[in-house]
């Protein structure tokens, strides 16, 4: 058997050659057996992200303490990213429904978080006033 190894694309593909006794020099090559399947598998594994759980309750966010200055629309999913417009400008929040949400210090549900419960909160705590980047709500494993 002779092996032969080289790179396509960046994917390494392996060929190999064998004999037969009375039959001729048979070459098979991995592209041939799975090229592009390998390759789309490797790539989901390491750009697919958790698919988020779906929420129940909504939350509104508002720029100023007491529910003033510009308001979101009611949001009932994840937000990875709160937007330029809304960073780090969060100063009051509603939760309707009965989950509890989580809010992030930074994009992407990284970072310090708080959780709260459903409720109106006209001044969320000090330390997070214009610190939040990201929220989700939570599902009962959180």
């Amino acid at each position: 058997m002779h092996v032969r190894s080289e790179f396509i694309w960046g994917i390494p593909a392996y060929d190999w050659m064998w004999e037969e006794e009375g039959k001729p020099m048979v070459r098979q090559s991995l592209r041939t057996i799975f090229p592009w399947g390998l390759c789309c598998v490797i790539c989901l594994a390491y750009t697919k992200e958790a698919v988020p759980a779906p929420c129940s309750g909504s939350v509104i966010v508002y720029e100023d303490a007491n529910f003033g200055g510009a308001a979101s629309h009611e949001v009932k999913e994840p937000v990875r990213y709160v937007g330029d417009d809304w960073n780090d400008r969060i100063s009051s929040i509603k939760i309707r429904g009965k989950q509890d949400w989580r809010f992030y210090q930074d994009w992407h549900f990284e970072g310090p978080f708080i959780d709260l419960k459903p409720g109106d909160y006209p001044f969320v705590p000090p330390e997070w006033n214009d610190r939040i980047s990201s929220f989700t709500c939570l599902t009962k494993f959180d």
